[in-house]
């Protein structure tokens, strides 16, 4: 488990994710790029689904998976545009997202998402509380911490992954 006070965006990551006790949930690693991430919450228990838009980023997310020796709780899809049809409703209890998508795309995510279920959000332009909720309460900055973060904040918005949002599903 991560520190309490994280030092660096990972250890923020980490810190959120590992909150919900990863064994048996069913996590969105939505935009998952290498599958870092998404991978190590198999190895933690989760069931994870690794979606981006690029074949080749899941094709070679899912071989790193495999080669971890998790390929059973990972699987991946390739998915565009503001449409997540392929997952029923409420079926995560977790969703991690690196960038703020656009609406239709966090309505999308939200509808995918168990009532209570988590959202954490790692992404260089931090989402405000307006823009989550219609859809997520409790909307919480984890990283960085919050005495001067704002200041922080703008210097770290030039490199991605700059804050990290959590917020829990309504309903």
């Amino acid at each position: 488990m991560a520190s309490e006070n994280p030092a660096s965006l990972d250890e923020a990551v980490k810190a959120a994710l590992s909150a919900e006790q990863l064994p048996g949930k069913r996590v969105l690693d939505f935009g998952c790029g290498d599958g870092e991430t998404g991978i190590w919450m198999a190895i933690e228990g989760a069931e994870v689904y690794l979606l981006d838009f690029r074949h080749a980023v899941v094709g070679a997310a899912l071989e790193r998976a495999r080669e971890a020796g998790v390929a059973r709780r990972v699987r991946g899809i390739v998915a565009e545009g503001d449409r997540l049809d392929m997952f029923a409703d409420s079926g995560f209890d977790l969703a991690f997202l690196r960038t703020m998508p656009s609406r239709p795309m966090l309505a999308e995510i939200a509808r995918a998402l168990k009532p209570g279920a988590r959202l954490v959000l790692a992404a260089s332009r931090p989402a405000v509380p307006e823009e989550l909720s219609p859809w997520f309460g409790a909307v919480r900055i984890l990283w960085p911490p919050r005495t001067g973060w704002l200041s922080r904040l703008t210097k770290l918005n030039k490199k991605p992954g700059g804050a990290v949002i959590t917020a829990r599903r309504a309903g």
